[in-house]
């Protein structure tokens, strides 16, 4: 397929883009865990997920009516106190370093404050590449926890007045 990231979107996803965000979060089982397809669907519902989507080319306009693919996601839960809580953002290996899992996690960001919370909340397992990630966005570790598999990290972002 030949597929071009041409300023791409981040957008509160809708139920066209529950398929690819399925492939998405199966192909990263090891990092994410098991995603159902159930949860990504109340996610949909709940303004809970956003999505940046690829931009394809006019040689395969015909398929995008039928298939639309996502260069990554982000899930999230806005909680009833001062915390949003971070459950998985991944971004397709074609596509990293490309700014996009920090593109996603700004308007997290951004959501987060326009509703009132100060903070936003993240595990992830110690041995994943992914924690270098975090520590580049200024998140900071506030524990380490054991979870049913493997210890993880506990990570924090403050919210100063974005």
């Amino acid at each position: 397929m030949n597929v071009q990231l041409v300023s791409p979107t981040v957008e509160m996803a809708r139920m066209e883009h529950l398929p690819a965000a399925k492939r998405l979060a199966d192909k990263h089982k090891r990092e994410l865990g098991f995603i159902n397809q159930a949860m990504l669907q109340k996610a949909i519902e709940t303004d809970s997920l956003l999505v940046t989507t690829l931009a394809i080319d006019a040689s395969e306009a015909e398929r995008v009516r039928t298939e639309i693919e996502l260069a990554g996601f982000i899930h999230f839960y806005v909680r009833r106190d001062s915390v949003v809580t971070l459950y998985s953002i991944v971004v397709a290996q074609d596509y990293r370093q490309r700014g996009l899992g920090r593109r996603l996690f700004a308007e997290l960001v951004r959501i987060a404050c326009s509703r009132g919370k100060t903070e936003i909340r993240l595990k992830c397992p110690i041995e994943l590449p992914a924690n270098a990630f975090y520590k580049h966005l200024g998140l900071k570790i506030a524990r380490v926890e054991e979870g049913k598999h493997r210890p993880l990290n506990v990570w924090t972002y403050t919210m100063h007045n974005q």
